[in-house]
């Protein structure tokens, strides 16, 4: 799974993604490459187990989509167009301060049509995204 949280990274979508890989089941079934923010890096490598890929910045989406059966992201318009040219799910997580709330009415539109799931940042509670 590729997890990013944009150009700067988002330490929440960092955070749900170390509480899942500390799942053993998902851990199984799941490599994770997580794109973590060049601000983030030290912190999610000390808290993430050992074989995840972690990555601070990368200029080459193309080869990380291409990796990708699917993604966990914010829901900009950039990495929505992005992930529906490769034809990728996706699990979104909108940014809850963005203006008029447009990423959250980005993501319920992939959502209404089938090509994302949409959890709210606020539900920290990560064993509800791997219901499918």
């Amino acid at each position: 799974m590729l997890v990013m949280g944009g150009s700067q990274g988002a330490r929440q979508i960092n955070n749900i993604v170390i509480a899942l890989m500390s799942h053993e089941e998902i851990n199984k079934q799941f490599r994770f490459r997580v794109l973590t923010g060049s601000a983030l890096y030290e912190e999610v490598s000390k808290k993430s187990k050992k074989d995840a890929e972690l990555i601070s910045y990368s200029d080459n989406m193309k080869e990380h989509y291409e990796w990708a059966n699917f993604v966990i992201a914010r829901s900009g318009s950039g990495v929505l167009s992005e992930c529906a040219a490769f034809a990728l799910p996706m699990i979104l997580i909108p940014y809850p301060y963005a203006k008029d709330d447009h990423q959250m009415a980005n993501a319920k539109y992939f959502e209404l049509n089938g090509a994302a799931i949409v959890v709210d940042q606020k539900d920290e509670d990560e064993s509800h995204l791997f219901v499918f």
